[in-house]
């Protein structure tokens, strides 16, 4: 019956019954859907009678004849709940009786009245006369949204609820719009909210788009049953509408729930996720889990299909719900026909699942005998047998045979779709060559194939088989795998251009280490040589919810396929996943330190610097590690040991003065008359490795470091290794950790690994480093200078600065001027603090001139002493603002501020 499943509780709200019975029993969640979405929500009525065949109505109606509208509406309720075969004969005695007598009572009805007709009138037939004239009287009286403030909530929804496309579009929207207004007080269940959905008169981005109505079922969406959950799911995915604010708290409400999902319900929300591309790691997880729990009931094939379509598209990774959808589809192959297994087949190539290897030799027979499928499906079938490593000779020829290729090349325009086919028609050649060898003797096809479809493999096809495989979203392999790769690897020297093997696959780049040195050799010295081409693979191009993030496994099919076919060739591939970025710990890992000369008083020399990034960073990432390496620029003789100290974080390290720093700290090793320590005497190219762990239970514990010393001459074999010690944390947890350098900021580089990795490299090719050095324009051989004035762009140390404060203190003068240039009163907000970070150029690694000084960026203080970006400076010295626009952010990982600024440095 209509009301089946629901209980009336007070306020003429309803609640539904169901959680515990109907989504429990129910084959499909179709059925629940309308099942609830169907049933009336009118407001409880004592000892209402229940009629459920057309003999009883009319024996009922005799008793009761319709004299009013009262008894029109009460006669129509009674209706609706007879038995659905008996239900043509009521529904059109009621038209009957609406036609002849409710006409005579349009003068006197009001909004509650007529809208309550209404919503009868199209439940029994949206097409009939009555329901047409009841429509043209609500227009005629103009009732707006605010008159139908009286109309009971349940009976506008119903109405919404029967509303199809023969329903005035006046008449809807105001009553849209009631609902819409009295939707976050007056919404109590879920039986309502899936009622409106039902409606087929109302646009579905109605509701997605409002505001009150998420509000309203998101605040439903906690006491729902777990049936209501999915059944909203699903109602969102078939009407493709991705409300990200409700879809979030569906999907986080399923995954937290203890209930268990049914087979359908299972079937229903991987649907649902994949078809809205929301699939979160703990939807999948629930997913996989409860497919697991329901293994025993598993006994439909289309179930199965399905499942497999939707956990590719999510690119689900967990091998034991594949070990389960493999293990059932062994056992129950014989039932399947050849469609269906050849879809299931196709999906674990797709997904790259191996151990579906024997599934395909059972399909490959039944091809043989089956043509009939479309052309891409087709293609697709026979590239799922070239990943299995099964295919037959005839079944290469079926698609690599000229009047095929013709055809499936010639059944789209589109040139992403084009480029895909015939890249796929490139790897089942190249596998049947490869498999089969000397057994194949049927067509191939290369690249010159596809020139007469405009695919010729240039630039412009490199570009488009590069959106393929990272689709609109290229951040992950340009942001960081070639931002890594061209500081090691220069694009114009030493990497090769990305392109697309003859066996199909796409590869980043090329590059080729030398066997002995392993750095890398530039490509004018490639010769006949292979090089080794790079593979790398983001977020979307793994599978997800999987142990190990680095394994090839880890991999979609067709790479899977690429990198056999690419590696017969005689390659050696290099494979690249984003989760190896991950373990870079911190930003503070990715780039140079921020190394500063600290203040002294006027009379003393500076010999002190200091690290001013946390080191406490470093080892907070998925590695808990960090290493620094501190590369000698000069001969220098160190007299005290390197120290690490905590400070609080509400100061900044650099307003410490040098005595401080002497005087406080824990030194790393012990002093210079002891045995373990590193040397004291340093050369030009002497560097000390040092390595930073997490304490014995996290970070809050202190910080264990070793150090390692390198060092020429003699010993350049033998470095000198300390043992592993342990710097305790203070009780607080408002603390940095700082690491200061008993020497002046100019003789050392502090590198990252990767810096380090770059140093090494530009040293092997002979290219010098300039030092990260700024003159003084005071005292031009003084400390390096630190403070940088911004309107006029000369810099000075910090002890000739404070000098030239205190002498203008004395004599009395309020303007302060650049002591260079005289120009420009240089006040407090005109200054900004030099960052100096020795190393490589971060933006191409140039080696830039004794006459480029580079620029500041504002507000960090980053000093970049690039040559290009000095060349940029020039070129857009009318129009600063557009470079600071191109440039965006600091180049330094380590920084990353956004540029509002970029200031010339001037050293005359």
């Amino acid at each position: 019956m209509w009301g089946r499943g629901l209980i009336p509780i007070r306020n003429g709200l309803v609640v539904s019954r169901c959680r515990m019975s109907v989504a429990g029993s129910s084959a499909e969640i179709d059925d629940f859907l309308h099942t609830i979405s169907s049933a009336t929500t009118h407001g409880s009525v004592k000892n209402i009678t229940v009629l459920e065949t057309a003999p009883e109505f009319f024996k009922w109606l005799e008793q009761n004849p319709v004299k009013s509208v009262e008894n029109f509406i009460n006669a129509a309720r009674l209706s609706i709940n007879v038995k659905s075969e008996d239900q043509s004969k009521v529904f059109l005695r009621i038209n009957k009786i609406a036609t002849s007598i409710l006409p005579s009572f349009y003068g006197t009805l009001g909004p509650k009245e007529i809208v309550e007709m209404l919503r009868f009138a199209l439940q029994i037939n949206t097409k009939n006369n009555i329901s047409s004239d009841i429509q043209k009287l609500f227009l005629e009286k103009n009732f707006k949204t605010v008159d139908l403030h009286d109309v009971p909530f349940h009976t506008l929804v119903m109405l919404i609820r029967y509303s199809d496309s023969s329903v005035d579009q006046k008449v809807l929207d105001t009553i849209t719009d009631s609902v819409l207004l009295r939707i976050e007080k007056e919404l109590g269940n879920a039986a309502d909210l899936l009622t409106i959905l039902a409606g087929e008169g109302v646009t579905r981005s109605k509701w997605f788009y409002n505001e009150a109505f998420i509000r309203a079922a998101e605040k439903l969406v906690p006491v729902m049953g777990l049936p209501e959950k999915c059944a909203l799911l699903k109602h969102m995915s078939i009407h493709r509408q991705r409300n990200r604010q409700l879809l979030g708290a569906i999907v986080h409400s399923i995954s937290t729930s203890n209930q268990c999902l049914s087979i359908p319900q299972v079937v229903s929300v991987v649907s649902a996720c994949a078809s809205l591309t929301y699939y979160p790691p703990k939807i999948a997880k629930k997913i996989s889990d409860d497919l697991m729990k329901n293994s025993n009931v598993l006994d439909n094939w289309n179930d199965i299909i399905v499942i497999t379509d939707s956990f590719v598209r999510m690119r689900m990774g967990d091998q034991n719900s594949w070990k389960l959808l493999v293990r059932w589809a062994n056992e129950n192959v014989k039932q399947a026909n050849v469609v269906q297994l050849s879809r299931f087949v196709s999906g674990l190539a797709r997904i790259g699942e191996p151990s579906g290897k024997p599934l395909a030799k059972v399909l490959r027979p039944l091809l043989a005998k089956e043509r009939a499928l479309k052309q891409t499906a087709w293609l697709n079938t026979v590239y799922s047998l070239a990943y299995f490593q099964e295919l037959d000779e005839s079944l290469a020829d079926s698609v690599l045979n000229k009047s095929f290729v013709d055809q499936v090349m010639s059944s789209t325009m589109e040139v992403h779709d084009r480029l895909r086919k015939a890249m796929t028609l490139m790897l089942i050649s190249s596998a049947a060559r490869v498999d089969m060898q000397d057994k194949y003797h049927g067509p191939t096809v290369n690249k010159a194939t596809f020139a007469s479809y405009g695919i010729t493999f240039d630039a412009k096809t490199i570009r488009n088989a590069r959106q393929l495989k990272y689709s609109s979203n290229s951040v992950e392999c340009d942001g960081i795998f070639l931002k890594s790769l061209f500081k090691i690897a220069p694009q114009d020297t030493h990497c090769s251009l990305p392109n697309v093997e003859e066996c199909g696959a796409f590869v980043d780049a090329y590059v080729m280490p030398d066997e002995k040195s392993e750095l890398l050799v530039n490509t004018s010295q490639w010769g006949a040589k292979k090089p080794r081409p790079l593979f790398f693979y983001g977020w979307m191009q793994t599978k997800q919810n999987v142990s190990n993030m680095t394994s090839e496994d880890n991999i979609l099919g067709q790479e899977q396929l690429g990198l056999r076919l690419i590696r017969a060739q005689g390659y050696s591939p290099v494979v690249v996943f984003k989760s190896e970025f991950d373990y870079c710990s911190s930003d503070i890992e990715k780039s140079t330190m921020d190394v500063v000369t600290l203040p002294t008083s006027l009379n003393s020399q500076a010999d002190v610097c200091v690290i001013a990034d946390d080191l406490l960073r470093m080892v907070d990432g998925k590695s808990k590690q960090g290493t620094i390496y501190c590369v000698f620029t000069e001969d220098v003789v160190l007299q005290q040991p390197f120290k690490l100290f905590y400070y609080t974080k509400l100061k900044s390290v650099t307003q410490l003065n040098n005595d401080f720093i002497k005087n406080h700290g824990f030194p790393m090793w012990s002093d210079y008359h002891s045995a373990s320590h590193p040397r004291m005497a340093r050369r030009n190219g002497d560097y000390i490795k040092f390595n930073f762990f997490q304490g014995p239970n996290g970070r809050n514990d202190g910080i264990i470091y070793t150090w390692t010393d390198f060092h020429g001459g003699e010993h350049a074999r033998l470095p000198t290794q300390s043992e592993f010690q342990l710097l305790r944390a203070p009780n607080r947890d408002n603390k940095n950790l700082y690491m200061t350098i008993t020497a002046e900021s100019t003789t050392v580089m502090l590198l990252s690994e990767k810096s380090f990795g770059s140093y090494l490299l530009m040293k092997e090719n002979q290219r010098k480093i300039e030092k990260n050095h700024v003159t003084c324009m005071i005292v031009q051989d003084c400390s390096v200078a630190m403070t940088m004035f911004k309107k006029c762009g000369h810099a000075v140390c910090e002890m000739c600065w404070a000098r030239n404060l205190i002498e203008k203190e004395k004599s009395n003068v309020t303007e302060i001027k650049c002591p260079s240039c005289q120009s420009f009163d240089v006040g407090r907000d005109q200054i900004i603090r030099l960052k100096l970070r020795q190393g490589p150029c971060p933006i191409d690694m140039c080696t830039p001139d004794a006459s480029t000084y580079g620029a500041v960026l504002v507000p960090c203080g980053c000093r970049i002493h690039c040559k290009h970006l000095a060349d940029a400076c020039t070129k857009y010295k009318n129009n600063p603002d557009d470079l600071a626009r191109k440039l965006k952010s600091c180049p330094y990982d380590a920084c990353k501020k956004m540029v509002e600024e970029v200031i010339p440095l001037k050293q005359g």
